[in-house]
């Protein structure tokens, strides 16, 4: 509702106005159509609405699109979009090594079956020949976790008190 009043109500909607609205729309539809679990925090809530973040939406949906090119990307997306924030950061991670392969025009592909398991993260084709790739991360999630458990609580300070925050 609030990207469409946005649409409506602005005379003189540029380019990135208009982006950022399609762009929203393609997550949107991408988030249904996968039924992915949205984390509901303030965090998020501000990110998605608000015109201030088209910028990120925008890239974020020319990546998401550059991701579902990639076979068997559903799990790993899924996983990303997890309340869980060490599973959401360890596949963001999967998900980041598998774009820049793909983007770099190699044949690259999740594994059919995505566990927990020993299995490797991602397939990679090269020459013929299939690599297993395996993403680890040496204590990188728990730093980020971190990051984004304080950054939450200020955003949810922001939110409950009204209190004027500045930068990022």
């Amino acid at each position: 509702k609030f990207h469409q009043d946005i649409l409506e109500n602005d005379k003189q909607i540029d380019k990135t106005i208009q982006s950022g609205i399609e762009a929203f729309n393609y997550i949107h539809n991408l988030a249904t159509t996968l039924d992915l679990e949205v984390p509901k925090s303030p965090f998020m809530k501000v990110r998605f609405a608000s015109n201030v973040h088209y910028p990120w939406l925008i890239r974020c949906a020319k990546l998401l699109k550059v991701l579902t090119t990639i076979p068997n990307y559903q799990p790993p997306l899924k996983k990303m979009f997890s309340s869980n924030i060490e599973n959401s950061m360890t596949a963001t991670f999967e998900i980041e090594i598998a774009i820049r392969l793909k983007l770099n025009n190699s044949d690259v592909y999740f594994s059919d079956e995505y566990t927990n398991d020993s299995t490797p993260d991602i397939f990679i084709k090269v020459d013929g020949e299939i690599y297993n790739i395996e993403v680890t991360s040496l204590q990188i999630a728990s730093f980020h976790k971190l990051t984004q458990n304080l950054h939450s609580q200020i955003i949810q300070l922001m939110v409950t008190k009204k209190v004027d925050i500045s930068g990022n």
